[in-house]
C-alpha cells in the first residue's frame, strides 16, 4: 500500500500592488487603501499543509511634491484568516495585509487619519490551525504643516516620519488612540498634545510650541 508523504501546498499569489513616481501638484484629499490579505489554503489527504494566502496588494508612493488642501486617510490592509486543520494536517497561514507608505513634502489643510486594519482570525478544526495573517502597517513620510489632528483609528496605529521641518498644529493622537510611532530626523513642532507609544528624535529638535499646557504621552528616546 503507497504511504501518502506530507506536503506543502504553494503559497497563494500576493494581490496587485500600485507604486507612484514623484509627482508636483495641488491635492484636494489623499485616501489610500492597501488590499486584504488572502485566506489560508486548506491541507486535505488526511497529511500536509495548506498554501499560505497572498499578500494583500501594497500602496507605495514615491515624494509627492505639493499642498492638500482637505485631509490624508491612510489604510493599511486587514490580515487574513487562517485556514481550518483537518486531522493530522496544518491549516495555511493567512496572508499579511497591505502596507502603505506615502511620502508628503508639503503642508496639510485638514486631518491626517492613521489605520492599520485588523490583523485576521486563525483557523480552528481538531488538526493544527492556521495562524491569522498580520494586519498591514501604515507610514506617512513628511515635510510641511499639518494644520488639522492627526488621528489613529485605534490604540497604537500608524507610523509618522518627519523627513524635513515640519509643524503640527492640531494634537497627535488621543490619550485613548496612541499613534504607534512618530519618528524625528528633522526639527518637528508640536503646537497641541502629542500622545505617541514611541518617540525617537536623536539628535534633532522636539519642540513644544503651545500657548496652553500641553501634554505629551509615550516613550520618548534621544
Amino acid at each position: 500500500v503507497a504511504s501518502l508523504s506530507t506536503t506543502t501546498a504553494g503559497a497563494g499569489g500576493a494581490g496587485g500592488g500600485i507604486t507612484f513616481g514623484a509627482a508636483g501638484s495641488t491635492y484636494t484629499d489623499i485616501t489610500l487603501i492597501a488590499g486584504t490579505g488572502g485566506a489560508g489554503g486548506a491541507a486535505t489527504g488526511g497529511t500536509g499543509v495548506g498554501g499560505v494566502g497572498g499578500i494583500g496588494g501594497v500602496i507605495a508612493l514615491s515624494a509627492q511634491t505639493g499642498n492638500v488642501a482637505g485631509n490624508i486617510s491612510l489604510t493599511g490592509g486587514a490580515g487574513g484568516n487562517g485556514a481550518d486543520g483537518i486531522t493530522g494536517t496544518t491549516g495555511g497561514a493567512g496572508g499579511a495585509g497591505g502596507t502603505v507608505a506615502y511620502t508628503l513634502v508639503g503642508d496639510v489643510a485638514g486631518t491626517i487619519a492613521l489605520d492599520e486594519g485588523a490583523a485576521g482570525s486563525a483557523g480552528g478544526g481538531a488538526g493544527e490551525a492556521g495562524a491569522a495573517g498580520a494586519a498591514g502597517t501604515v507610514l506617512m513620510t513628511l515635510t510641511g504643516t499639518v494644520t488639522g489632528d492627526v488621528t489613529a483609528a485605534s490604540d497604537d496605529e500608524g507610523a509618522i516620519t518627519v523627513a524635513g521641518t515640519s509643524v503640527f498644529s492640531g494634537n497627535v493622537g488621543t490619550a485613548t488612540n496612541q499613534i504607534r510611532l512618530l519618528t524625528g530626523s528633522a526639527s518637528t513642532t508640536i503646537t497641541k498634545n502629542l500622545y505617541a507609544d514611541t518617540m525617537t528624535f536623536g539628535s534633532q529638535a522636539l519642540v513644544l510650541n503651545g500657548t496652553t499646557a500641553q501634554i505629551v504621552g509615550g516613550a520618548l528616546a534621544g
